[in-house]
This record gives C-alpha cells, sequence and structure tokens, in this order.
C-alpha cells in the first residue's frame, strides 16, 4: 500500500522524522491500533478515564452547588448520573461491551441535553477529546471479543499420555542417589553400569 504525506521542508533527516513521529503519534490518538487482546484492553481504559473523568466532575459541581456556587443549575439528583459513570467505568474496565455502549450514549445525551436547557454543551475540545475515548473503548471491547472467539484453544485429549515413571539409579557400593551424568557416583566415585 503506497502512502502519500504532505512533507514540510525540512533541512535534516531528523526533523523529517520527528514530523513523522508526530504525524502517526496523532492518528494514534484519534483511532489508536488494535492488534490483540492487551492493545484492546489498554484502548479500552481509555473509556475507563473518561467515565471517571465525568463522575469526578459531576461529583465536583454537585459539591460546590451545595456550598453555595450555582454552576451549571445542577443538584443532588445529579449524583445519580455520576454513580452511572462510576459502574460504566467498572463495566469498561471489565470489557463490558454493554458498557462500553452505554457510556458513549449516556455522554452524547447529557451534551444533547446541556445544549437544549443550558445552551453550553462544555468547551469543543473537552467534547471531542472525551467522544473519542468513549468511541475507542466501544472499538477495543468488541474488538476484544472479537479476538478471544479466533485465538484457537487446543482440544484437550480425551486420554492424556502417560508419562513413564522416572527410574531412579542408586549406588551399589554405597547407596546414595546422587549420580552425575557420566554415570559416576558423587559420593563414592564408583562408575555405575546400568
Amino acid at each position: 500500500m503506497v502512502r502519500f504525506v504532505t512533507v514540510p521542508p525540512t533541512n535534516t533527516e531528523e526533523e523529517y522524522m520527528q514530523h513523522v513521529k508526530k504525524e502517526r503519534s496523532v492518528k494514534e490518538w484519534i483511532m489508536p491500533t488494535i492488534e490483540d487482546q492487551l492493545s484492546a484492553k489498554k484502548v479500552a481504559r481509555n473509556g475507563v478515564w473518561a467515565a471517571a473523568f465525568c463522575a469526578a466532575a459531576t461529583i465536583l459541581v454537585v459539591g460546590l452547588n451545595a456550598a453555595g456556587a450555582d454552576i451549571l443549575a445542577l443538584d443532588h439528583w445529579a449524583l445519580v448520573d455520576a454513580a452511572l459513570f462510576i459502574v460504566i467505568a467498572v463495566g469498561i474496565h471489565r470489557m463490558s461491551r454493554t458498557a462500553a455502549v452505554s457510556g458513549l450514549v449516556l455522554y452524547l445525551l447529557e451534551r444533547v441535553y446541556m445544549i437544549e436547557n443550558l445552551g453550553n454543551p462544555g468547551t469543543i475540545i473537552q467534547v471531542l477529546v472525551l467522544t473519542l475515548m468513549f468511541i475507542s473503548s466501544v472499538r477495543a471491547t468488541f474488538l476484544f471479543h472479537r479476538l478471544a472467539r479466533t485465538v484457537p484453544v487446543p482440544p484437550r485429549a480425551a486420554n492424556p499420555p502417560s508419562v513413564p515413571p522416572i527410574q531412579k539409579i542408586i549406588c551399589v557400593k554405597c547407596g546414595s542417589d546422587k549420580i552425575y551424568k557420566n554415570q559416576q557416583c558423587l559420593n563414592c566415585g564408583e562408575l555405575i553400569t546400568v
């Protein structure tokens, strides 16, 4: 596959490699590569962190509102929302597809609610970053389970092969079982013939 990239004018090969590395890191952050179950678990952690952030931010705002501040007009019922995000974070950590999809849907529904009722969904960067983190966790959990089905499990034998018993060699002269590789007793030096 041929890939064309725009290359900024550079003076050295090192500057070019830094540009390529930066381009890869941005792409990898937006749509992380998932190759196996371990990388799927690592990518799914994005959703765990996003859900934990949503829960912590909600708890913080409700606490500040209880102390007398008037931020986003959230009351104590928003703690139910925070509890849902905590449950979603635990579910995504356990690689639950349902939790990952629920996290994405709940977050997007909250943004729509905030636009309709408050006119402010949050900063664009925050919304974009958290949405991408939830999307990554959805991809990762689904691919984790798909990869789990495709990993071949060796069939278990009905009758496992019998292992012959290990024969112990004992020196006739001294009765020691400490025999060296060349069939020589380590205790008395006698050569053992089998």
